[in-house]
């Protein structure tokens, strides 16, 4: 009798708490849980995003961007710098919010098992147990559905800013390239050995950091930051303002204008002994002459370009010989700048041995033919069998003292030209300058019956047919887009007193080539008649 008063007892407390006390009460407590579980992730979304405390994110730093932004197709690593919020930190943020919410939530089911573990007799009071678990339960999805509601918003907002990104950075990257590619500005790289060329260089931080690729994208829009924290433009047009351009290939210091500045690339060809280095030297000396006559100005980049140009100027004024050019290793460029008629150009000669040129092997070795404005050929007339055949008995004097090229004009073009086919160099795109040379030797000579000084394109191929090399120049009529003829004496000055050109000054092969490369010069005789 007394366990049934008991148990009757006990089934009218349940019964009461459950109609009295837990049925009006669940409906505010669902609502309070479910509220609460709401404001929980406000909070914890709120000081995860503004770093109050433990709720802050673990901050992403440049070391971690391998595992955490896509792998670049490019040869080099992921430059070191600081990531976009949007790409790396935003999903670090969200991960901790639900890290921190989903830890807060547990804590709470672990508090209610663990008080009911410890006081295990408070299962006789089940009733009462309800409403602190349909509390738990109501924050849970009050949680969840937080969480989710946040995640969404937070969706939006990041996808919405990705778009703004997407189109500022198309726009930055459009503009910078778009305004370089009108100015026909590349990188190209001085160093013998090297002679990479491209549209976008790698830019070295103060800190000694090489940044490959500055161009806005997922580690910055209009600044990116480096690791040492040092901010960098994400333009190259910005970038050429304050800091080094540096070759993508052998990492080594750019000339200052290096894929801002209209580039252009010359390299000179021929046999060894047919004069090119002269004609380099007297072409530059020429050329900066020609310039200060049109009011315009030239000028040497970079210590080894500056005492080149020293040597050239002397060279010249002197009339001595100049030294055979080294055939052990590819060609330096000679860099200088051009600036004419509000127009600055990087103008690059390049001159090789012309064991490179007569050695198809050793043409792997000269990249900067990959990506010429135009050539100039050197023709030696004197070498030249023709030619040759005409100078005897005194005149044999002549052609000894013209120290004649040792390789038949035809026989060298055919070796460079075959090389540069195979490596799949688009010739026909190319204006090509043959200049032959030594004019101030060969006038006058009965081989040059018909020769002037102001001798035309048209009427100096004319007389190398006559003498014999119509195979030579029905292939370089095959082989490129635009072929025009020079005479020119490496010997005389670009310009007269009265300021006229010289018609066989060394430097009209590259005047017309920089004018085919949108680098057009006045003539010194309109300037100096304004």
């Amino acid at each position: 009798m007394p366990a049934f008063i008991g148990i009757a007892l006990y089934g009218a407390f349940c019964y009461l708490a459950l109609v009295y006390l837990v049925g009006p009460a669940w409906p505010f407590v669902v609502l309070g849980g479910g509220g609460i579980g709401v404001l929980l992730v406000i909070v914890v979304a709120t000081g995860t995003l503004l770093g109050v405390g433990n709720l802050a994110a673990p901050t992403l730093t440049p070391a971690e961007l391998a595992t955490r932004l896509p792998q670049l197709t490019s040869s080099f690593a992921r430059d070191r710098g600081w990531p976009n919020y949007l790409f790396a930190q935003s999903r670090v943020d969200l991960g901790a919010v639900l890290e921190h919410t989903a830890h807060a939530v547990t804590r709470v089911w672990g508090l209610l098992a663990g008080f009911v573990h410890h006081e295990p007799a408070m299962l006789f009071f089940w009733p009462l147990l309800l409403l602190p678990l349909a509390g738990a339960g109501a924050l849970t999805v009050g949680a969840v559905v937080g969480a989710v509601t946040v995640c969404a918003l937070l969706g939006v907002v990041l996808g919405l800013a990705w778009l703004g990104w997407l189109a500022l950075v198309g726009l930055l990257r459009g503009v910078d390239l778009g305004v370089r590619v009108l100015r026909g500005a590349k990188a190209t790289c001085h160093y013998s050995g090297c002679n990479y060329r491209n549209r976008l260089p790698a830019y070295r931080c103060g800190c000694g950091q090489t940044h490959h690729d500055i161009r806005a994208g997922r580690l910055g829009a209009l600044a990116r930051r480096c690791a040492c924290g040092s901010l960098l433009p994400t333009t190259v047009l910005q970038a050429a303002t304050g800091w080094v351009p540096v070759c993508q290939h052998c990492d080594r210091a750019l000339r200052a204008g290096a894929a801002v500045l209209t580039d252009v690339l010359i390299p000179v060809f021929g046999p060894p002994s047919a004069g090119k280095t002269r004609l380099v030297l007297a072409g530059l000396v020429a050329l900066e002459g020609y310039l200060s006559a049109a009011g315009a100005s030239l000028r040497p980049v970079g210590p080894e370009s500056e005492d080149t140009f020293q040597d050239a100027t002397a060279v010249v004024a002197s009339g001595m010989q100049t030294t055979k050019t080294a055939a052990d290793r590819p060609p330096a460029a000679i860099t200088v700048r051009l600036t004419a008629a509000r127009r600055e150009a990087l103008l690059h000669l390049f001159d090789a041995a012309g064991e490179f040129f007569s050695d198809r092997e050793q043409h792997q070795e000269l990249r900067f033919l990959d990506d010429a404005q135009g050539l100039v050929f050197v023709l030696d007339p004197f070498s030249v069998p023709a030619v040759a055949d005409d100078l005897t008995g005194v005149l044999a004097a002549r052609l000894a003292a013209a120290a004649p090229a040792l390789m038949h004009p035809e026989q060298s073009y055919q070796l460079t030209a075959q090389s540069l086919r195979d490596q799949g160099i688009p010739l026909r795109r190319m204006p090509l300058a043959v200049a032959v040379v030594k004019a101030d030797l060969l006038l006058g000579l009965p081989p040059a019956t018909g020769l002037h000084p102001e001798v035309g394109s048209a009427e100096l191929e004319r007389w190398l047919r006559g003498k014999g090399l119509g195979n030579l120049l029905d292939g370089a009529a095959r082989d490129f887009g635009t072929v025009r003829y020079f005479l020119v004496s490496s010997c005389l000055p670009a310009t007269d007193p009265a300021g006229w050109t010289n018609p066989t000054s060394p430097a009209r092969p590259l005047l017309w080539l920089l004018d085919r490369s949108g680098v057009p010069i006045p003539a010194p005789h309109l300037a100096a008649a304004s």
